[in-house]
């Protein structure tokens, strides 16, 4: 399927939010389309380690700042993963880019269970008992633990399900042990 493209240095995994300062007259082009037609673009993660050239589908969730000269900053939430199969200068008539992309196979398989209940039981040791919602598969729960760049993209690239759920319960187990250190900190300070 054929979608508008916006290359970035940026690698997104389904579920994150980020922040983008619009100012290039064909990305505003491009952002004049998404607010109009109420379509999605996606993100080409523009590095030499992206080598299964992953593209993450988004969506425009606000409109933060308009400028005077048709700059804005944006924030969008990443929803899926996709491979860019052909890269385009130009998506049609527009300015902005565009590519034939292919969705990756395995990002709606649930994560184990052990990945569930250790994200779970980090949840509770960092929030308590509140109500929450939490995320179901693997890449929307990996998009939680502040992976850096080049380990979103390695955990992509695991070829297996229990590669990718032993990365992601590695980064459970320590923010899992952080927050208990800082939990038992704030209330050994109290008892002072």
């Amino acid at each position: 399927m054929r979608h508008a493209i916006f290359p970035l240095n940026t690698f997104l995994l389904p579920g994150e939010i980020t922040h983008l300062h619009i100012f290039e007259p064909r990305y505003k082009q491009l952002l004049h389309d998404v607010e109009s037609k109420e379509i999605d673009f996606g993100i080409f993660f523009r590095h030499k380690e992206n080598s299964l050239n992953l593209v993450t589908l988004v969506t425009l969730k606000k409109v933060m700042k308009r400028y005077p000269g048709g700059e804005l900053d944006i924030t969008v939430r990443a929803s899926k993963l996709f491979k860019l199969e052909w890269f385009f200068e130009k998506l049609d008539d527009r300015l902005y880019p565009g590519g034939e992309i292919s969705r990756l196979k395995d990002q709606d398989d649930n994560s184990g269970e052990k990945v569930f209940m250790a994200y779970r039981d980090l949840m509770r040791v960092k929030y308590g008992d509140q109500p929450m919602e939490l995320p179901q598969n693997r890449y929307e729960i990996a998009s939680n633990l502040n992976l850096s760049l080049m380990e979103k993209v390695k955990l992509v690239n695991y070829s297996n399900a229990e590669k990718k759920d032993e990365v992601i319960l590695n980064h459970i187990h320590l923010y899992t042990a952080i927050a208990r250190q800082e939990t038992d900190s704030a209330f050994n300070y109290n008892l002072n």
